[in-house]
């Protein structure tokens, strides 16, 4: 480690030494991978990325941008939470509005993937489109504070995406709104000038068009039951066995009964590897 100490030090210094010295693992990761990583981190946003990714792909696809936007719009969308991990889970946990102080540190979390995108330079483009995902046209976004006249289109269909997502899943502060309640709430943001018109109207096409086709049906049934996708989507949430009994009305031994039998079927033996397991063959 003392080896490595004069690299590491250099990095934090804002010195790009290792990226430009080669010393990065040249390994290719797919990126919906690195999302469903980062988002161990809160089980509540277990797959938000992909989602996000989802609807931007098919409003910019529906918008009728450019091959290579589309692309990037995509990679931005499972990069942006990259820079939630410079943000303690006591913050993002803490019952009720966040303080002046928290408020700050998430508000920064943008900066943050910006920053770690810059290291490697495959990924600069896309992180750099990513930090935009909270800016909003009126200039009341975070953390640049950039308003209509700098946010080009892909940023703008992030946003609105990224805001759909978020709205149509269930929060630990909040219910799941209903895709009626998302159109309304963000096409009245729209008119209050926080998010574009033709974005709002891309992205609830896009939301449209594919609602009910995000889980491949034969895949659920080949696999698991549906009471064990059931127990998979409540562990995946961070429910314990007795949380996921009584949200299910069932015995905690039958939920832990449904998870040894996941477990087996997904050759994994814990929580996090069930549920990338999960994502990855869409059953969850």
């Amino acid at each position: 480690m003392a080896a490595q100490a004069g690299a590491w030090l250099a990095v934090l210094d804002g010195q790009d030494t290792l990226a430009s010295s080669g010393e990065l693992p040249a390994h290719e990761v797919p990126l919906s991978i690195v999302a469903d990583l980062i988002e161990l981190k809160l089980p509540w946003l277990t797959g938000y990325s992909r989602r996000v990714s989802e609807l931007a792909a098919r409003a910019a696809a529906l918008a009728g941008l450019p091959p290579l936007q589309q692309q990037g719009l995509v990679r931005a969308a499972l990069l942006h939470g990259i820079g939630r991990v410079s943000v303690s889970n006591t913050i993002w946990e803490r019952a009720g509005r966040p303080g002046v102080d928290d408020w700050e540190r998430i508000r920064l979390a943008p900066y943050w993937t910006a920053r770690a995108g810059a290291l490697i330079p495959a990924l600069r483009e896309h992180t750099a489109l990513a930090s935009q995902l909270y800016e909003r046209l009126d200039g009341t976004g975070y953390f640049r504070g950039l308003d209509r006249d700098t946010l080009g289109q892909p940023a703008r269909l992030l946003a609105v995406a990224a805001a759909h997502a978020a709205l149509c899943a269930r929060r630990p502060w909040r219910a799941a709104l209903t895709m009626g309640e998302a159109a309304d709430l963000l096409t009245q943001q729209a008119a209050d000038g926080l998010f574009d018109a033709d974005a709002v109207r891309w992205v609830l096409a896009a939301a449209a068009g594919d609602a009910g086709n995000s889980l491949p049906v034969p895949v659920r049934k080949g696999l698991l039951s549906e009471r064990e996708v059931e127990v998979l989507r409540r562990i995946s949430l961070g429910e314990s066995n007795k949380e996921a009994a009584r949200v299910m009305q069932i015995s905690p031994s039958t939920v832990r009964t449904h998870v040894e039998s996941i477990f087996r079927k997904l050759h994994c033996s814990t929580r996090a590897a069930a549920t990338l397991k999960g994502l990855n063959l869409g059953l969850i």
